[in-house]
């Protein structure tokens, strides 16, 4: 079957991650992924955005997650917002029209930044190529039966992340985590750190 299993949803909090980082067990990096809708409108889609703990263990659970309809200064502001709390390696931008059009109130932002010493946003551009929508999501299919992916009961709205998961392919009005979430097939944005012991 080509759904996804609920026996397959595992649980990690990022408290738990944190205390293995303390004690020097594993070392963690982080990713933020993104899907922006291109409006605020009633009609539009929701804006996904996804914070990724990436473990030496390969694991990657997902520790915060944000859906809500975002115009798109919001979405630029809750961008570094995130930034600032999590200190990501990166923020994961889908090569859309939309999100090249955003790009240059984040220049400004990131000048702004720099001139004032703060730790300017990284961008890495995920390719969407010619794959279809449905076929990127499908493509975190076999990350689940692999135990990689993990979920911070914690996080807010995480229960409307599974739903759309366990609900696919049958529900792609509302896909725009699953849509955020593929990105993690990019082998560079699911990197796993390097463990120095």
């Amino acid at each position: 079957s080509c759904g996804f299993d609920r026996a397959w949803f595992k649980y990690l909090s990022w408290t738990e991650i944190k205390e293995q980082v303390d004690k020097g067990e594993i070392s963690v990096r982080f990713v933020v992924l993104t899907d922006c809708s291109s409006t605020a409108e009633v009609n539009s889609d929701y804006t996904a955005i996804i914070v990724v703990a990436i473990d030496s263990l390969g694991r990657v659970t997902v520790v915060d997650y944000q859906r809500e309809k975002m115009q798109t200064y919001q979405f630029v502001e809750r961008i570094f917002s995130v930034f600032d709390k999590w200190l990501p390696e990166f923020v994961v931008r889908q090569k859309a029209p939309l999100e090249t059009a955003i790009m240059p109130f984040i220049n400004e932002k990131n000048r702004k930044r720099s001139e004032q010493g703060e730790r300017i946003v990284a961008f890495y551009d995920f390719s969407l190529g010619k794959r279809a929508k449905q076929d990127r999501m499908m493509a975190l299919q076999p990350y689940f039966p692999q135990r990689r992916i993990y979920f911070d009961r914690n996080c807010k709205h995480i229960e409307e992340l599974e739903t759309e998961i366990i609900q696919f392919p049958n529900n792609q009005t509302n896909d725009d985590g699953m849509d955020a979430l593929s990105e993690i097939c990019d082998e560079n944005v699911s990197r796993k750190p390097i463990h120095y012991k």
